[in-house]
């Protein structure tokens, strides 16, 4: 079973809209670049980003309980449209020869490119690539510690090893919400500590509370419990 990646809750139709025309990568770069103003210094980039994850972002927010009682041909239409969105994020990164950080397409725009990698599990270069990139990022200050962390993990389990953080998780209909195998778990809380991660017995739990609640729980309520998985 793939690893599951989680956000909040929203209702979800099992007819998927077809995918939006998104317009050719040459990106238009703003002549000033200030991050601290909200303004990303390609704001095409930024777009694209933004409407390809927020696309399928209903479908990656489902608590598992729901998300197992979909239509086969439901979650079909949402990995075409998943196949889509990592063609989109290479070609953005082809362009820039960096990765999508903060100070290029904004913080939101750098999350959902991270979201997009983690959840393009049919294409293992281009989580490689994204992890060195990121890597990069996260030491210039264009990304986080957190994201990078993230992304490991899903490398990892999807080349058969161990996640490092404790960050992914699966669920099974019978028994609930499970993590992956981690590594050294003894050291786990401290490895989560130096990324900004809160223990993982706290994620946990909040995950846990989310994805097997009878009912959808309100969108106030966590279910990114790190800011970008549990």
């Amino acid at each position: 079973m793939k690893p599951h990646s989680d956000h909040t809750p929203n209702a979800w139709s099992t007819a998927v809209t077809p995918a939006p025309q998104h317009p050719p990568h040459s990106p238009r770069e703003t002549t000033v670049n200030a991050p601290g103003a909200g303004l990303p210094r390609y704001p095409d980039f930024a777009e694209d980003l933004l409407d390809r994850a927020a696309f399928v972002e209903t479908y990656w927010r489902m608590p598992g309980h729901l998300r197992a009682g979909m239509a086969g041909s439901a979650h079909a239409s949402v990995q075409l449209l998943v196949r889509e969105h990592a063609v989109g994020l290479r070609r953005i990164i082809e362009s820039l020869q960096v990765w999508p950080g903060r100070g290029l397409v904004g913080d939101e725009a750098c999350q959902a490119a991270v979201t997009i990698a983690v959840h393009s599990d049919h294409d293992p270069p281009l989580q490689r690539l994204s992890l060195r990139l990121l890597r990069t990022a996260v030491e210039q200050g264009e990304a986080t510690a957190a994201q990078f962390a993230h992304l490991q993990d899903r490398f990892l389990l999807n080349a058969l090893e161990s996640q490092r953080y404790g960050t992914q998780f699966w669920y099974d209909p019978d028994s609930g919400l499970k993590p992956f195998l981690i590594g050294d778990p003894e050291g786990l809380d401290a490895r989560r500590a130096e990324v900004g991660l809160r223990p993982h017995a706290e994620a946990f739990q909040r995950l846990r509370q989310y994805h097997e609640a009878p009912e959808p729980l309100p969108a106030p309520v966590p279910a990114y419990a790190d800011g970008v998985a549990a």
